[in-house]
């Protein structure tokens, strides 16, 4: 039989063909359209890339340009995007505060005898029925132990401890705390609060008027089926309810109070206000801080803040009598424009923005409380019992708390030890508690308590109130949008920060100039410094100019020779110095202090509010920082009440000096001037007019003349060069024709 080979033939078959065929029409489609757009493109030098008769070098060239142009953008944009991330919001004031609605603080009660009598011995009955070792103590110490005074329980042996689990010690000491009936807390209207037992790091305590309370009930945590959810439970109230206060009957007869915001917790460590008898009553200044409507949106990192109310909680020690507590508040909102930022350009975060699981909320504490239990789990591998765990966290034991005490002054400092970073060096994820990097809160009320009354009587009562209401309050706005990125590509002078002046400062030499090696930064800083404490301000001003020859970039330096400048009365070179700070150095609350120094002393007092308020912002719990602003209101009031007493009184002794020539004119003379009644008043009141604008004037040119001193003062170097300058008379030259011109051009002529 015949066999036949059937070989493989390496002939493309048709099917292949028209594959190729239609991938090289695809390109060949695509790069026509490319060409098309580019050629017919507006954008010059695209055109005599794609050109076809065009040459290599040529192609080169356009494609350079096109390279350049899009890099010098790129250049150009940079700085624009660089301040919409980093300082894209400004604080302004408001003043419409019979529009505003603010929070009452919320209260933590805190007894300092955490065992109720009647639950301690049900308890002992009931756990006597599961177990026969004596659990008093431990009982006792469950309920008694908080941050504060790990050292001084008594840890028992693991044999004793091993009866409970630790994760009923929170539901054992929220049942052992004594009862607080709702019937014992009235506000003004008579009507009854409701108290939430809450686990804090000053173990149980009793919460009013809190929006966060029940996230931290104990009997919530052992129900999966309770799942938290916001619910809004403090009490809002408008300027119109000043009268508004809290009372509280017989709740203790030792106990501490802490007054904070509604979405905020106490911390370990908190100021207390004691109470031992009689009757007590609280008032409260109010201090807002609000956010833009257009920051709301925006991601917390853009904005660096959250949405919160934000309270510096501070404990007041209650032991029996009338105790009245007068508290003052301070405001920040956030402009609603804002919130749709990013945390990083709003400088805070939002309310509901938080950073953990443990809490659907964010605050400043509870940023702070989270990192406290972070460190102790990296520490010692477990959580206390007063803080609410996550289902991945073990509950530490009694025995287990000697490593929180331990470490209990890191813990509640937020600060590592060297010995303790070389010993956790190896540890993965471990860093130092500074790096936390919590953000303060958009929307921030600071409650700070403004007046004690303590009244002796048979009866505890607790009494607490607003003060007094802010008719100034700070709002978070943007000033520099993503628009700005579109529509303009260069930084103008105005939009920035003034840099520092060219008055050759930098060019002083210093004239203690000694042989052998140049003296450092730091060195010449400290003898700034000490010429400083000798009142050597211009001494100081040439040591720190060279110590900023050497260090450009230090800002300290620059805020020093601010303060030296200031001293000097030369507010300009001071404004310049301190905005250079603040350049250099945007997170720094000294540079916007120092700023507001140098405004305030050549009047501008609504621009010191705002940098006294930026400050406040970057360092809220400085109190300096919160009597400036104090007392920059005061003296703007004083100033608009000086302004007002000087027209009335101008146009009083106008008015005084009319009637006395017209009284003298008639009883003097022998034929008067004035001898209508009507001209006679007339006159006396034309001269009370112009008594009145000679008032007016003297106030104006008062308000004219604040910043006059920040003017800056003429560069004497360059004057003789101005002058010479505008004085040059440009030389006319005669128009020629084409043909003289080329005739005047063969004789050597121009």
């Amino acid at each position: 039989m015949r066999q036949q080979i059937v070989g493989i033939s390496n002939k493309p078959s048709k099917r292949m063909i028209k594959e190729k065929c239609n991938k090289k029409s695809i390109r060949s489609q695509l790069m026509a359209y490319v060409r098309t757009e580019l050629t017919h493109s507006t954008t010059h030098a695209l055109p005599y890339i794609v050109k076809k008769d065009a040459s290599t070098v040529e192609r080169i060239f356009w494609s350079a340009s096109v390279a350049a142009g899009c890099a010098m953008m790129v250049v150009l944009l940079t700085p624009l995007y660089t301040r919409f991330k980093q300082s894209p919001t400004v604080m302004s004031v408001e003043l419409d505060y019979f529009n505003w609605r603010m929070s009452f603080p919320a209260l933590t009660l805190c007894p300092r005898n955490k065992l109720d009598p009647d639950a301690y011995d049900a308890m002992i009955r009931e756990y006597a029925l599961i177990t026969d070792v004596e659990l008093r103590a431990i009982l006792m110490t469950i309920a008694e132990t908080t941050l504060e005074n790990l050292d001084k329980i008594n840890l028992y042996n693991k044999r004793l401890i091993a009866t409970l689990k630790p994760e009923d010690y929170a539901t054992i000491a929220a049942r052992l705390l004594p009862p607080l009936d709702n019937a014992s807390v009235v506000d003004s209207l008579g009507r009854p609060a409701r108290a939430v037992v809450a686990m804090t790091e000053l173990g149980a305590c009793h919460v009013l008027y809190s929006n966060q309370a029940r996230a931290d009930d104990p009997e919530r945590w052992r129900d999966p089926a309770s799942d938290y959810e916001y619910v809004k439970s403090s009490t809002d109230l408008t300027i119109h309810d000043a009268a508004f206060y809290t009372t509280v009957h017989n709740y203790a007869d030792d106990y501490d109070i802490y007054v904070h915001g509604p979405d905020d917790v106490v911390l370990g460590s908190a100021r207390a206000v004691p109470h031992a008898g009689g009757s007590l009553a609280l008032g409260v200044r109010l201090h807002s801080v609000r956010l833009a409507p257009a920051l709301r949106a925006a991601a917390p990192a853009a904005r660096g803040c959250r949405c919160v109310v934000l309270g510096s909680a501070r404990a007041v020690p209650h032991a029996g009598g009338s105790l009245a507590l007068g508290v003052r508040l301070h405001s920040v909102r956030l402009a609603p424009a804002l919130r749709a930022a990013a945390p990083a350009a709003r400088g805070c975060r939002l309310l509901h923005e938080p950073i953990s699981p443990r809490y659907q909320t964010y605050s400043y504490s509870l940023c702070m409380l989270e990192c406290r239990v972070r460190t102790i789990a990296r520490l010692c591998g477990c959580v206390p019992h007063f803080y609410k765990p996550l289902k991945n966290e073990t509950i530490c034991t009694l025995t287990e708390l000697r490593c929180v005490n331990h470490y209990r002054m890191e813990i509640a400092t937020l600060s590592s030890s060297p010995v303790t970073l070389r010993r956790q060096q190896q540890t993965s994820g471990f860093h130092p508690a500074a790096a936390c990097g919590c953000l303060t809160a958009c929307e921030t009320d600071v409650y700070l308590i403004d007046q004690q009354d303590l009244e002796p009587t048979g009866k505890t009562e607790l009494r607490v109130g607003i003060v007094a209401f802010p008719k100034v309050r700070v709002l978070r706005e943007t000033i520099f949008d993503f628009y700005d990125i579109i529509l303009y590509t260069t930084i103008s002078k105005k939009q920035t920060l003034p840099s520092h002046p060219k008055q050759n400062l930098n060019k002083m030499e210093n004239p203690q100039e000694t042989k052998g090696p140049p003296p450092t930064a730091e060195e010449l800083k400290a003898k700034g410094n000490e010429a400083v404490k000798k009142e050597q301000y211009i001494e100081a001003v040439l040591h720190y100019t060279q110590a900023i020859k050497l260090d450009p970039n230090n800002y300290v330096l620059y805020s020093n020779r601010s303060f030296a400048f200031l001293k000097l009365d030369q507010h300009y070179l001071s404004l310049q110095d301190a905005n250079e700070t603040v350049r250099l150095q945007p997170q720094w609350a000294k540079g916007y202090f120092r700023r507001a120094e140098v405004e305030a002393a050549s009047g501008l007092l609504d621009e010191a509010i705002i940098s006294y308020t930026r400050a406040l912002q970057l360092d809220p719990h400085n109190p300096k920082l919160l009597e400036q602003i104090r007392n920059m209101t005061d003296t703007q009031k004083k100033k608009y009440r000086d302004s007002q007493n000087i027209i009335w009184i101008s146009t009083c002794i106008g008015l005084i000096i009319g009637i006395v020539v017209v009284i003298l004119d008639y009883t003097l003379t022998e034929n008067p001037t004035l001898t209508h009644p009507l001209a006679m008043v007339s006159f006396s009141l034309a001269l009370s007019a112009l008594g009145w604008a000679g008032g007016k004037g003297a106030t104006l040119m008062d308000s004219w003349s604040a910043g006059k001193s920040l003017i800056p003062p003429e560069d004497l170097g360059m004057n003789g060069a101005s002058a010479a300058e505008e004085t040059v008379i440009p030389e006319k030259k005669s128009k020629y024709s084409r043909a003289q011109a080329r005739h005047r051009y063969k004789q050597g002529k121009l």
